[in-house]
């Protein structure tokens, strides 16, 4: 049904999660409709104005527009809506997308500038957009593993399925140990990327897509100006932190974390809040590994040979593995993720650490965690 010669905008909603739109928009009044390929619809009309919406249908995160991709995790839904004749029905519309959106974890937007209720001026998003760039402050992940079963194809094919089902928009689009990166994933795929992580030692740089800044494998050693071990690797993912704005990312952000951590094996990785441009004290620079942090992370998983001698309490057993931290992120009570057991910290002197990059003497340290997992060195 429509309003002759007053075609309004149109909508799209872009969501992570299936949602029932007949039992979100019923309710609110809007009656079913006969659609079109197949697809049921739902309408609402005033005296000179029709809104329609259509039911969810499945469609790839590749296809989502870049602005929506970049604020919302796992796109695997699309609905489209429109409003026809007078913006008066414009609250009706926007109440219903609300709901969906809100049901489904997901964000709308508009194909033409429109009034927003209590806006001061028109914008073609209903949503902000944040392009990485203007980022102050990013989610760091951060695994550390000696002999990683990434160095292995099928350690390495499982890391790109696990990395493809729950972050898929972190999937290196182009990688290489040098740029400019020559292997791109149309033109080689997946397989290839997982030759390329395992049959690599040294560092694998990768683009990816926004949110995301870096996906990175290195190899890393124990202390700096000391010799790295052999098959000890870290990886570094990270993305914007304004995603944390949104409630799909807060959710998928922690479940990417725990399931990364249970292909990697790791004897210890973290998820924490840095700051851009700003000199990072251990244990955030991926490059080596100082020990267990002073200051806790929004998450923590422990692994061998850590954990039987952990003595921290709280915290939960996945596999062999312990996990702190919360289902969403950042709200999370500091006292859920401890700094570290004390016996196992790894003393360092925080100046001498964060001027390496001048030349300056490095201060290491005189002893070691009782525990050490790099059991080929000799201390």
């Amino acid at each position: 049904m429509g309003v002759a010669g007053l075609a309004g905008p149109k909508f799209e909603l872009f969501l992570p999660e299936r949602v029932e739109v007949s039992a979100i928009v019923e309710p609110l009044g809007w009656e079913r409709r006969a659609g079109t390929g197949g697809l049921d619809c739902f309408g609402r009309a005033g005296r000179d104005w029709d809104a329609y919406i259509y039911e969810a249908t499945p469609m790839s995160w590749e296809d989502a527009p870049p602005e929506a991709a970049a604020l919302q995790a796992g796109i695997a839904w699309h609905v489209e809506a429109g409003l026809d004749g007078s913006e008066t029905g414009l609250p009706k519309v926007l109440r219903a997308l609300r709901a969906i959106a809100k049901a489904g974890h997901g964000v709308i937007a508009d194909d033409s500038d429109v009034w927003r209720p209590g806006s001061s001026q028109r914008t073609r998003w209903s949503f902000p957009t944040s392009p990485l760039a203007s980022e102050t402050a990013m989610v760091r992940m951060a695994w550390w593993m000696v002999d990683p079963a990434i160095t292995t194809e099928d350690g390495a094919s499982a890391f790109v399925e696990t990395l493809s089902r729950v972050l898929p928009e972190a999937m290196p689009a182009r990688w290489g140990d040098f740029e400019p990166l020559s292997h791109t994933f149309d033109g080689e795929g997946p397989e290839a990327l997982a030759r390329f992580i395992s049959s690599h030692r040294d560092e694998v740089i990768t683009k990816v897509r926004p949110p995301f800044g870096s996906l990175t494998f290195t190899k890393c050693g124990p202390l700096v100006r000391t010799p790295s071990v052999e098959g000890m690797r870290s990886l570094t993912v990270e993305c914007g932190a304004s995603v944390l704005d949104q409630p799909g990312w807060r959710r998928q952000l922690p479940v990417a974390f725990t399931a990364l951590s249970r292909v990697l094996r790791p004897f210890y990785g973290e998820a924490r809040l840095v700051q851009q441009d700003v000199a990072h004290l251990p244990p955030t620079d991926a490059h080596y590994w100082w020990g267990f942090p002073r200051i806790a992370p929004l998450a923590m998983v422990i692994g061998a040979p850590y954990v039987e001698h952990w003595t921290t309490p709280g915290g939960h057993h996945v596999d062999d593995l312990i996990f702190y931290g919360a289902d969403t992120w950042p709200e999370l009570p500091r006292d859920d993720v401890p700094v570290a057991d004390e016996g196992l910290l790894q003393e360092f002197d925080p100046y001498w650490a964060s001027t390496e990059r001048l030349g300056r003497h490095i201060r290491v340290p005189e002893k070691h965690p009782p525990t050490w997992p790099f059991w080929r060195l000799r201390w």
